[in-house]
């Protein structure tokens, strides 16, 4: 009886069987083999998905959640492909095409992680999205809902400053305000 192999994973799929012990056939079984993992097809499909990916880096950027969402989608065909990009790369694609101001703010960010100048730093560009999409205006499908929500946070908004400020005092050490802004959230940004 003939001793089979064969590689399954999820990550793989499943591959030819590989007839070890079969002298006529290793030849052809193993070119059958490797012909199906590099086929032209998979490969030149691989390698468009690739430069794709590559070429966001030269994006001049103008619509950032356009961008993003071009890049979770590059990503995303990588990772299908089974070749997810690391993420050094993908932190080094997208922090070079930010505009300048968003770059500055991930370089705060950066320093307050960094133990010294020598340590490299690499973010989670998913979380960087979140939080920079989250300080944008909205994209432009979305604005007229947002202006209902954005009309009952700004009352909102309105009414816990308007208690917040009658609670406070003005010493900074108790939490209170300085007269440069109260917002606790922005301490130690």
């Amino acid at each position: 009886m003939m001793n089979e192999h064969h590689s399954e994973t999820p990550e793989t799929g499943v591959r030819s069987h590989f007839f070890k012990y079969d002298e006529n056939r290793i030849a052809y079984t193993l070119w059958n083999v490797i012909e199906q993992e590099y086929s032209v097809l998979k490969t030149q499909l691989h390698c468009e998905t690739v430069l794709e990916f590559m070429s966001l880096g030269d994006t001049q950027v103008t619509n950032l959640h356009t961008f993003f969402d071009k890049f979770r989608s590059a990503i995303t065909k990588l990772k299908m492909l089974n070749a997810p990009p690391s993420d050094a790369w993908i932190f080094d694609i997208f922090y070079s095409v930010l505009p300048n101001n968003w770059r500055n703010y991930i370089q705060k960010k950066i320093e307050e992680i960094q133990d010294s100048k020598s340590t490299a730093v690499i973010l989670n560009v998913d979380l960087l999205m979140e939080e920079i999409c989250s300080r944008l205006d909205p994209p432009k499908d979305k604005k007229n809902l947002q202006n209902i929500d954005s009309a009952v946070n700004t009352a909102m908004t309105a009414i816990t400053a308007t208690t917040t400020t009658s609670n406070n005092t003005s010493n900074p050490a108790r939490g209170g305000c300085t007269g440069h802004g109260c917002d606790s959230s922005q301490e130690g940004s």
